[in-house]
């Protein structure tokens, strides 16, 4: 079923009910689908007699406002693949965007050349890049099924409905920002966009909008322990999703203690947001396990330990990628990048992208194994581990570390050489002021095998 004809019936119930609230005004269902009105008739008009294989694709901006929200519901109600860009990510990141998603109509900008491309699948919604985290960015076709199947599991953990307030923070021309929309809209929900938003501080809008569910990476809620606003709960809070990269021990435990209701997830574009998510009634941190998979996706693990999904949330694939190139295994199941376990309760425990594990001397190290427990080093605020080429071992285990004010190297290496067994202790060590990032706010690996060896130290130096 077409999402914005869902969200119009759905309205029905609730149609004065806040839908958006942004720049100091409040604008109701009712006025949102009005809104989208309005810029579905303008698209249609500009779309004209063109010619097109199938549905249209519409590029356009996805700037965090309200008329990103009304456009999407617009190519929704037309039936049309929506295709939204960050217009923060620079003229190279959007060209590259639009590019990829070979708009039949581009908003707001010039057009790029027409090409020939595969069509895209059938009640394809959106078609989102991907953060590029693991390579360049690939276009991932979603469908209004894939949304509306999110959305359902979704509020299966995580009631949702009129009377709630998502913060949203996130850019809606990637899936975490997007999906807060559609999971609002066919909740009854209102989204709240901040206009100005400083880094660590959202303390004072929840004051403000009374929020009750935020979606955050963790270095977003690392900044808001570092801003000298730490935060305290539960006030309205109701929810607090941690998604994007893995969230620290450490910080789940400060958070914790913050009385802030903190949910780990792990999901991809390729599954339309999240594929699991700690529950609301344990959300108490008690190990790595993230949670169990959503209501509707069924995983299963390689011998290489890499995580296969299927289910009414998994694309359909990527955009003008032919079959034989698409991420589906020849029973249907999409191959993730992620590699990991599932517990015998069903949780899912995510070790991190297969492409980053280390083979050090013949074994086998994730990055994540060791920054769990560097988590709890005294001194350390976050840390970051890959492994640099090395002439005997062929790789070797190296760590980035943020200091806090009272880090001192001889503790941090009386903790390395006293509680991690010898495969997983660090052999270089860079101390930094800030740990690098991508744009989409997850730990930059490329950037910490990029230091210069003689910008490390080892554990002997430290000590």
């Amino acid at each position: 079923m077409n999402l914005h004809a869902v969200i119009v019936e759905l309205a029905a119930a609730w149609p004065g009910a806040p839908a958006v609230i942004t720049g100091g005004q409040t604008v109701s269902y009712r006025e949102l689908l009005a809104l989208a009105d309005e810029e579905a008739q303008a698209i249609h008009a500009r779309l004209g007699s063109r010619r097109h294989p199938g549905a249209p694709r519409i590029a356009f901006p996805a700037g965090m406002n309200l008329r990103t929200v009304a456009r999407f519901l617009a190519c929704w109600k037309l039936e049309a693949a929506a295709a939204p860009w960050n217009p923060k990510q620079g003229e190279d990141g959007v060209a590259q965007a639009i590019e990829a998603a070979a708009p039949t109509l581009t908003l707001d900008r010039p057009a790029p050349p027409a090409r020939e491309v595969i069509p895209h699948a059938e009640g394809c919604a959106a078609i989102i890049q991907t953060s590029g985290s693991s390579g360049a960015p690939k276009a991932v076709m979603l469908t209004h099924r894939n949304f509306l199947a999110s959305a359902r599991a979704s509020a299966s953990i995580l009631p949702l409905g009129p009377g709630c307030r998502w913060l949203m923070l996130l850019s809606p021309a990637r899936i975490g920002g997007l999906s807060i929309i559609t999971r609002c809209l066919t909740s009854g929900a209102a989204i709240v966009i901040p206009e100005k938003y400083k880094p660590g501080h959202p303390g004072l809008l929840m004051e403000q909008h009374r929020i009750t569910h935020l979606s955050a990476a963790p270095v977003m809620l690392d900044a808001w322990f570092a801003s000298g606003r730490p935060p305290r709960g539960p006030g309205t809070w109701r929810a607090i999703l941690s998604g994007g990269g893995a969230t620290p021990a450490g910080l789940m435990l400060k958070c914790q203690q913050a009385g802030l209701p903190v949910l780990p997830t792990w999901g991809m574009t390729e599954t339309c947001s999240q594929a699991a998510t700690r529950p609301l009634s344990n959300s108490q941190y008690d190990g790595p396990a993230i949670g169990p998979l959503l209501s509707g996706l069924e995983a299963r693990v390689t011998d290489q330990g890499i995580f296969h999904l299927r289910g009414d949330q998994v694309t359909p694939g990527y955009f003008n990628v032919p079959p034989g190139a698409q991420p589906f295994t020849d029973d249907g199941w999409l191959v993730t990048s992620d590699c990991g376990r599932i517990h015998d309760n069903g949780w899912v425990e995510v070790l991190g992208r297969a492409d980053d594990m280390i083979i050090t001397g013949g074994e086998k190290v994730h990055p994540l194994e060791v920054e769990r427990l560097l988590a709890f080093a005294p001194g350390v605020r976050n840390c970051m581990v890959s492994g640099v080429p090395h002439p005997a071992w062929g790789q070797v285990v190296a760590c980035a570390l943020e200091k806090t004010p009272g880090f001192r190297a001889e503790d941090f290496v009386r903790f390395v050489r006293g509680r991690l067994e010898s495969r997983l202790k660090p052999r270089l060590i860079a101390i930094m002021d800030r740990l690098p990032v991508t744009s989409a706010g997850k730990p930059d690996r490329r950037e910490l095998r990029n230091i210069p060896l003689q910008e490390f130290s080892s554990l002997d130096e430290l000590g």
